[in-house]
């Protein structure tokens, strides 16, 4: 009886081992990404790009609310109740 008790004692004893040294390794991997993450964050907001394609490009505030929409559907533009299709760029 004693000797497996001293059996079960060592294989806990090494699977706590073990346990620790996969913890550790998760904990480094995890801090190894999240700097992975924020250099490539801080790279990004530098970037400057020679040219961007879009259909279609929305500014939202804070909020969600639109507050810009650079679109070749955008409908005309609606002043005091009206349309007003002077407003349009006409590719000048």
């Amino acid at each position: 009886m004693e000797e497996r008790l001293a059996a079960v004692e060592r294989e806990n004893a090494s699977l706590r081992k073990r346990m620790a040294r996969q913890n550790a390794s998760w904990l480094f991997g995890v801090l190894a990404l999240a700097a992975g993450v924020a250099v490539a964050g801080v790279a990004a907001q530098d970037a400057v790009f020679g040219s961007i394609k879009a259909k279609e490009v929305v500014v939202v505030d804070d909020n969600g609310t639109v507050r810009a929409r650079i679109s070749g559907g955008v409908p005309d533009a609606v002043m005091a109740g009206g349309r007003h299709d002077h407003l349009r760029c006409r590719g000048h």
